[in-house]
């Protein structure tokens, strides 16, 4: 795989994509209007290639002043903008949570990050059931060519069972 990626960590950045967006309920619509698969806060600066998007909800909103840019959503120009934020992100920091090799490293890697702030049990818990649940590894094990976390979006979007390596 051209990322130096393993299955498992294919799988735990799509099932916590899917976390992230409530599996693409109706609950979310940060990914529709502002290409943005993840939640991913806009932080301003030129390394993230996004702009503002809207309003987080004011229960996901840090202690600060409303016009602060981590209340918003980075919005970002396409699927393709959004991918490589992510990956960004998962290679982020000193834990640098790509290099997880369970579940449980993942989310610690992720919380130590400051990526999420919701209890580090309760996002392990989404995480886990969603692995166990929504045949994440028969959506891996179909991978084929191109761009992954583009292909994320295509099968969550349109059921497709088709993934790119990116």
């Amino acid at each position: 795989q051209k990322l130096g990626l393993s299955d498992m960590q294919i799988k735990f950045a799509l099932a916590q994509v899917l976390l992230e967006t409530g599996q693409f309920s109706s609950k979310s619509n940060v990914a529709a209007l502002n290409n943005n698969l993840s939640g991913i806060k806009w932080i301003n600066k030129p390394a993230q290639n996004a702009v503002k998007g809207s309003l987080v909800p004011a229960s996901e909103r840090k202690n600060l002043p409303a016009s602060s840019s981590y209340n918003y959503y980075a919005k970002f120009a396409n699927i393709d903008g959004w991918a490589k934020d992510y990956i960004r992100i998962l290679n982020f920091g000193k834990a640098k949570p790509i290099e997880a090799t369970t579940p449980e490293e993942f989310t610690s890697r992720l919380k130590a990050n400051g990526y999420f702030t919701a209890d580090e049990t309760q996002y392990l818990n989404g995480l886990k059931y969603i692995l166990q649940n929504n045949n994440v590894g028969k959506i891996i094990s179909s991978v084929t060519s191109s761009a992954v976390i583009t292909a994320l979006c295509l099968f969550v979007f349109f059921s497709c069972l088709t993934l790119l390596i990116f």
